[in-house]
């Protein structure tokens, strides 16, 4: 499920160029608002599978209409275009409920009117699709590093970025239905054009991530390809990572 948000700024507002944090906040606090248990325990905890904990829901970036950039800084003019999904009824519930129960919104130090916020039509999802990222796709792994284990960002080009994209989903896959695809083939196709791609990096709060925006192709049971239309793709998708669209299918 997927919710489609307009903003509207009325005069120029200006917000950090690094904005994810902001916009992870402004979804919590609606969500607190709404149901206060319920953001409580998302925030908190979450979805666990083994020592992995999930939130189920992604973000994609802002796209706003007439802007510019000032150094680390967005001056948003008009409308922003903003999509965030989830295959938890209640989250959506919650989050359009609030959002349309509010006159304003704020990311970081900017202030807009919420015009709309409505449900997308969902795609028709087939075991053969087409996917763009919305917001940067990130995967990690742990390696030796003078002596010492440390987690570093996988680059697009490694299959250790592929790989961990595949297992993530079918966790993910697991959360949302209670057990594993009768069939677990999982194959992922990243455009060979953007394999060199030396991705963007995000301010999240102290942290660095490091993600890409790369089309890839999917194929594989299509109730995976809805996991990742409503859960995102990736890692760290609570904090707008690996929100994707589809752009075709067979």
């Amino acid at each position: 499920m997927r919710v489609k948000i307009i903003l509207q700024a009325l005069r120029p507002q200006v917000i950090s160029i690094n904005y994810n944090y902001y916009l992870s906040s402004l979804i919590y606090y609606i969500l607190r608002e709404s149901d206060v248990n319920f953001s409580t325990y998302l925030h908190s905890e979450g979805y666990s599978l083994g020592n992995k904990n999930f939130k189920l829901f992604c973000f994609s970036r802002l796209f706003p209409g007439r802007y510019s950039v000032r150094t680390d800084k967005l001056v948003i003019e008009d409308k922003i275009e903003w999509y965030v999904s989830s295959p938890i009824t209640k989250f959506i519930f919650h989050l359009a409920d609030g959002l349309l129960t509010k006159k304003t919104v704020t990311i970081g130090q900017g202030t807009f009117y919420v015009h709309s916020a409505e449900m997308t039509q969902p795609p028709e999802f087939t075991n053969d699709m087409l996917f763009r990222s919305l917001s940067p796709i990130t995967t990690h792994t742990a390696q030796m590093i003078e002596g010492q284990r440390k987690t570093i960002s996988c680059a697009v080009s490694e299959p250790k970025f592929i790989e961990n994209i595949k297992n993530n989903l079918l966790r993910k896959y697991f959360l949302v239905h209670g057990s594993l695809p009768d069939n677990l083939s999982l194959h992922m196709q990243i455009d060979k054009r953007y394999l060199q791609d030396r991705g963007k990096l995000i301010q999240y709060k102290n942290t660095r991530i490091k993600g890409y925006q790369v089309p890839f192709r999917l194929k594989g049971d299509r109730e995976i390809m809805k996991i990742a239309y409503d859960c995102g793709v990736g890692e760290k998708n609570s904090a707008g990572m690996g929100c994707v669209e589809i752009i075709g299918g067979s």
